[in-house]
């Protein structure tokens, strides 16, 4: 890959570099139209079903965090969390409900957050939809004559439909016959939509087409749907089949039949369920709807809908009740009028049965007493109540029980339609038939469990018979474990199963009238304590330092059960460094004076208690933390040779001074989708400081391959954490930052280019590297610098060149921010450049400005003719172009060969040239003059900023 060596060379930078983030949304250029101006908001407009892809391009060190939102309106969506943190979002298929306002939002951690945001604006066009509605108070069956028709095209659209209407092939129009009028609703901006026909004629029953079109906006078509209306149309009518309501047994089959009996054109016929969708197994066949197999989860009421599009929808109903007996309980009730708890022989006794029964008027009951027909008597009153007060519930009174009256009663409970098992319910009247009684066995509260354990708290019943035990918290309004607010038992027993400390606390059981006595609830309660051990921070914590550092651990108890037994240990590894015991304190530490090779590891501080330990693990370590790469290098593609191109890889240190003084860094390097990693190892000679640039130089790489890159350092203590980035090559662009500057040192001339439609091109040249046979007397003997070794940009007047020839020198494209829509004042920029006119045949030296659009109009900006004296000059002009533009470098050879002439570092800088030492320039002209100005409108230029090597 590299010919078996590694060509690489490298070098620090002396900038300290931290930036804040800066950002800007780019789309994959699918969209309908792009409006970059409105207000500063920008509108990217996107067809229904295509892909939306928008990215989000940051700038800052260290590198941004990137999270995309979405706002519409008052709502937010949520998207696939895989997009939400990339640079890139993409939704495909894109619905019109996902319109709206996204936002990119990058952070770092220093200065503000960066948010920029861009408007997505769905188009889409529905199927039109026409409707027929005769005029208020003349509706009947059939549009006859002299009556008048509303045609209603309605579509849903983005952007607004506009509609158009034909009668045939004849287009119509407001005014072109004097039985239609078109309606333009102030409500729809002018759209129209409405088709009124006056007085029906014989000429207006025929066919009707509403064309619906959003003038071919992101290609879509126009579309349209037609209409016919004769002496026929009439809306719909249906008629059901079946009765209301229909009562079924659970397992049956149903049928329903709906029938149109009337409505022109024929109408089209829907079931709909008012509870929901249809059941899943619902068989559709026209009309007709089949529930196979039907139960009572299919209940409800199922509509019958016809629609034609003539007036109004027809619809018939009907209720479907599934029959259901369950949930059979009882209760005794001494005797009402003493308030006594026990049966007495000579006082009342009523004994209570309930159900829930569907449907409940189907509800019947019989009494039996040990196995034979009971039947109302003055002594033995049978009565149902009424099912508003209490639905599905009969009672049986008996009145002065004697002892001839025990026994066993039961009562039947089934429904008169059949095809429901009965449901039979007995209760045993006798002299030990008693009223409840509660207790907690000794043992059985305060209860001590651990958790994660399961418990069963109890309570014992007695009495005859045993009622249901309801169970719930009593010292706090939440939940039981069931998520309930009440548990049932028939035993009495409440058992938890992996139990938690929040389930600490009293429980309360009370009886309930439910298949017992009808008398005031007995209750007790049970403690229950749940056992944790400790929760302690930090759970881990990773310490960085050097050898020959202190460092000093601490491990805090944040709650515990039981609190006061706690004891704790330190250890290293399997060694036991200290132990003791915690007073009033919730906290313990441990401190290493002075960490040696030996000493590094991991620390375990165990707290404990009955219940278990809790753990804070400390990492103690030498290792360096990992670079960060500098993704904001201007140009970082250089030597951009056929082949080859070369890369500078720029990095800062994580918390260089927090360990050993990093002393190499072992650089690997592989092609993507290669196994092997290339590596060699950097020598770091001195302290590298906080935010301190370091640039490495990545030569011969193959053009277009892309190359992961990871980057470890080193220390005394060894290798430290790695980081990874992927470099990739792509053809140079021009950056989008605040400032720009070029001294031409660089490969590619700061992406400066030569201009075709010159006679010859500018050089890059430095003294020491220009042909020493140069002509005397003309050019520079060293950059704007004073070094023999900076480069610079000439143009070189010897033969074969002739007077007037030009050289021409063209900049990047300098992108240009949205207008400011509040602010007046226009905001200048700076544009400088050092320039070298010395000999005797010197001709002219010309700058032009080039805006985007304008290929064939450049603005002189800048010019200057004859000998300047052998040294550098400065010029400065402010400039303010209202879109992207380009500068133009034009150096004209004079009548001699003594005429080179040179430029150096060329600047664009945010506000206006300085006022004080201003070298003055003039528009044509080689005299001494007034500074320059070229204001046009207001402008940002983005450029990003070329760091300057140490």
């Amino acid at each position: 890959m590299f010919a078996g060596v590694f060509p690489f060379s490298w070098g620090f930078f002396g900038k300290m570099c931290g930036a804040p983030p800066t950002v800007r949304i780019v789309h994959s250029g699918l969209a309908c139209n792009i409006e970059e101006e409105r207000y500063s908001e920008r509108v990217y407009t996107i067809r229904e079903g295509e892909t939306l892809e928008l990215t989000c391009l940051v700038t800052g060190h260290p590198r941004p965090q990137i999270r995309w939102t979405k706002t519409a309106g008052s709502a937010s969506d949520r998207f696939q969390d895989s997009s939400v943190f990339n640079e890139t979002l993409r939704i495909s298929n894109i619905q019109r409900h996902q319109g709206g306002r996204y936002y990119c939002k990058a952070e770092n951690g220093l200065g503000s957050p960066a948010i920029k945001s861009i408007r997505v604006d769905v188009y889409y066009l529905d199927d039109p939809i026409v409707t027929v509605h005769q005029s208020i108070g003349e509706a009947k069956e059939q549009f006859y004559y002299e009556k008048t028709v509303f045609l209603r095209c309605v579509a849903n659209s983005n952007p607004p439909v506009r509609y158009s209407w034909r009668r045939g092939q004849e287009v119509l129009l407001q005014g072109s016959d004097k039985g239609v009028e078109i309606y333009e609703p102030f409500f729809t901006q002018g759209e129209t939509k409405i088709l009124k026909l006056k007085n029906l004629r014989p000429q207006d029953y025929a066919n009707y087409s509403c064309i619906a079109s959003v003038r071919n906006v992101c290609s879509i078509p126009d579309k349209m749907v037609s209409f016919r209306l004769s002496n026929k149309t009439a809306s719909p009518s249906i008629k059901l089949l079946v009765d209301d309501p229909i009562v079924v047994n659970p397992g049956e089959a149903i049928t329903l039949v709906c029938v149109t009996t009337g409505g022109e054109p024929a109408p089209s016929l829907t079931w709909v369920r008012s509870a929901g969708v249809l059941p899943d197994k619902t068989v559709l066949n026209g009309g007709t709807l089949t529930i196979p197999a039907i139960t009572s989860e299919d209940s409800g009421t199922y509509s019958c809908i016809a629609n034609n599009n003539v007036g109004n929808p027809a619809k018939k109903s009907t209720n479907i009740i599934v029959r259901a007996l369950k949930k059979g309980r009882f209760w005794i009730t001494p005797d009402p009028y003493h308030k006594d708890d026990n049966i007495q022989i000579g006082r009342e006794v009523k004994i209570s049965c309930q159900v829930e029964a569907i449907p409940s008027e189907e509800l019947t009951f019989s009494w039996f007493k040990n196995g034979r027909p009971l039947r109302s008597s003055e002594r033995m009153v049978i009565t149902q109540t009424d099912p508003d007060v209490s639905p599905g519930t009969t009672n049986l009174d008996i009145i002065d029980l004697k002892f001839t009256d025990f026994g066993t009663y039961t009562c039947v409970a089934s429904l008169k339609g059949g095809g429901i098992s009965d449901i039979s319910i007995d209760v045993n009247i006798s002299s030990s038939t008693v009223p409840p009684n509660l207790t907690v066995p000794q043992e059985k509260s305060p209860l001590v469990t651990r958790e994660g354990d399961t418990i069963e708290l109890q309570c014992q019943v007695t009495g005859k018979p045993k009622p249901i035990i309801l169970w719930s918290r009593a010292d706090k309004e939440v939940p039981m474990p069931d998520g309930a607010l009440q548990t049932e038992s028939y035993d009495g027993i409440l058992r938890i199963v992996n139990v938690s400390r929040e389930m600490s606390g009293t429980y309360r059981c009370q009886t309930s009238q439910y298949n017992g006595f009808n008398v005031k609830p007995r209750e007790a309660l049970v403690q229950l304590i749940v056992q944790y051990p400790p929760a302690v921070e930090p759970a881990f914590l990773e310490l960085r330092q050097g050898q020959g550092r202190g460092v000093t651990m601490s491990c805090r108890v944040l709650r515990a059960y039981p609190t006061r037994v706690l004891s704790y240990e330190w250890r290293l590894g399997s060694r036991v460094l200290r132990t003791g015991q915690f007073d009033l304190q919730d906290s313990t530490e441990y401190t290493v004076s002075s960490l040696s090779r030996d000493s590094y590891g991991i620390y375990n501080c165990n707290i404990i208690n009955e219940a278990g330990a809790g753990r804070c693990s400390f990492l103690v370590t030498g290792k360096a933390y990992a670079p960060e790469f500098y993704y904001d290098t201007y140009n970082p593609l250089w030597q951009n040779r056929p082949r080859v191109y070369s890369y500078s890889l720029q990095w800062t240190q994580m918390n260089p001074n927090a360990v050993d003084r990093i002393l190499a860094y072992r650089l690997g390097i592989r092609q993507a989708g290669q196994q092997r990693w290339w590596e060699q190892e950097i020598t770091v000679n001195g302290n590298i400081q906080k935010g301190e640039l370091i640039t490495y130089n990545l030569t011969e790489l193959i053009k277009p391959e892309a190359y992961e890159v990871r980057l470890t350092p080193i220390t005394r203590f060894g290798e430290g954490d790695s980081t990874i980035r992927v470099i990739k090559y792509s053809a140079p662009v021009n950056p989008h930052l605040r400032e720009f500057h070029c001294g031409f040192e660089d490969g590619n001339i700061c992406l400066f280019t030569q201009d075709d439609t010159d006679n010859f091109d500018w050089t890059k040249q430095s003294t020491a590297t220009r042909d020493t046979k140069y002509t005397p007397n003309t050019g520079p003997n060293a950059d704007r610098t004073g070094s023999k070794e900076g480069f610079y940009m000439y143009i070189e007047t010897s033969r074969p060149r002739l007077e007037g020839e030009k050289a021409r020198l063209v900049s990047p494209v300098f992108s240009v921010a949205p207008k400011n829509p509040y602010g007046a004042t226009n905001t200048a920029y700076c544009f400088s450049f050092y320039y070298h006119m010395y000999g005797q045949h010197i001709g002219s030296l010309n700058v032009y400005l080039r805006l985007k659009g304008q290929t064939a109009i450049e603005n002189p900006l800048w010019s200057s003719s004859g000998n300047k004296g052998q040294h550098w000059n400065q010029a400065r002009v402010n400039i303010n172009p209202p879109t992207s533009f380009q500068l133009i470098f034009e150096g004209i050879r004079g009548p001699g060969i003594e005429g080179d002439i040179a430029i150096d570092d060329v600047s664009i800088v945010e506000g206006e040239c300085m006022k004080s030492d201003q070298p003055a320039n003039n528009l044509r002209s080689g005299a001494v003059g007034p500074l320059a100005h070229i204001r046009l409108l207001p402008l940002l230029i983005l450029m990003s900023v070329l760091s300057h090597q140490r």
